[in-house]
């Protein structure tokens, strides 16, 4: 609990303080969750950091960065379904150096 606490501080924080980061307004991309996870580790270079279990265990969220391109995507994924949709994207912030803990998707 104190480190999904932490990651949705963590998260919030950084959605307050990007006003020098662009926030990419989009509509909502949903796929299965092996296409949506292959795109962002692949074209766009991001690696997995941390996902998080919901209080609905069919509930799951992930969190990607790309430190180099200063680029991160949470995504949300319905397990028993196989999909997720991305739910937020940021340009332009830096995210702080973490060791990835958590599971993979």
């Amino acid at each position: 609990w104190c480190m999904k606490k932490f990651i949705i501080t963590t998260i919030a924080t950084l959605c307050m303080s990007s006003a020098m980061a662009e926030i990419q307004t989009m509509k909502i991309f949903c796929d299965n969750t092996s296409t949506v996870v292959h795109t962002l580790i692949e074209k766009h270079g991001e690696q997995l950091m941390v996902v998080l279990e919901s209080e609905d265990p069919d509930l799951e969220y992930a969190l990607f960065i790309n430190q180099e391109t200063k680029t991160w995507t949470f995504i949300g994924s319905e397990k028993p379904k196989g999909i997720a949709c991305v739910l937020g994207t940021v340009v332009g912030q830096t995210f702080p150096e973490t060791r990835r803990r958590g599971k993979n998707v």
